[in-house]
Order: structure tokens, then sequence, then C-alpha cells
């Protein structure tokens, strides 16, 4: 899992975004139900997002923060895949959770909706 998931961090460094997924998907067929899969969950989503699809990231990042709620990075790619589908809602909703979480994931987020 962890050599997979390594991978995945590596591809997505130089911007290889589809590379980057194949390697996440892989890691999380080893570890997919467990708390510690919800970073996997969170990269796979953000590397989605990197290549415009917000709505297989906001599936992933919703896995994340089921496995893992407390997770705030995870609230903040949601929120943020949210917004690029013009769910904008939903994307307020993160802001209120990473409010209790961490309140520079929250500012950010909020910056962005806002803008």
């Amino acid at each position: 899992m962890l050599a997979h998931y390594n991978l995945g961090n590596a591809y997505s460094k130089v911007r290889r975004y589809s590379e980057a997924i194949r390697a996440y998907k892989q890691a999380i067929k080893i570890k997919s139900d467990a708390a510690d899969a919800a970073p996997i969950h969170c990269k796979l989503g953000m590397a989605y997002g990197a290549l415009g699809r917000y709505a297989d990231a906001v599936v992933s990042l919703k896995e994340a923060v089921r496995l893992k709620p407390g997770y705030a990075r995870a609230h903040f790619y949601l929120g943020m895949g949210y917004w690029q589908l013009g769910q904008t809602d939903s994307a307020v909703k993160q802001v209120r959770i990473l409010a209790r979480l961490d309140t520079s994931f929250a500012e950010r987020l909020r910056r962005e909706i806002y803008r």
C-alpha cells in the first residue's frame, strides 16, 4: 500500500495526475476501509480535482471524511470540489465544519468561495 501511495505522490508532484490516480486506486484496493486510508482518498480527490474531474474528486473526498471525520485537509478540498461544481451551499457547510477543525483552512476556503 505504501509503495503505491508514495508512487501516487511522486506522480502528483510532477503533475502526472492520471498516473497518480492509478497509483492511489491501487493503494486503496489494498487498504480500502481503514481510517489510515483517508489520506489516500484525499490525495485521489486532489488528483481528480487537478484534472478538472470535480464530481470524481467529491466522491473521493467524501470517502476521506467518512473514514476520518476530523480530517481538515479533506474537508477543505471537498469544499473546493463542491464550489467548482457550483454547489455553494455544500461548500459553505464545509467552511462551517472547518471553523471547528482548522481555522486557517476555513479562512482559505471562505476566501475562495467569496472572491
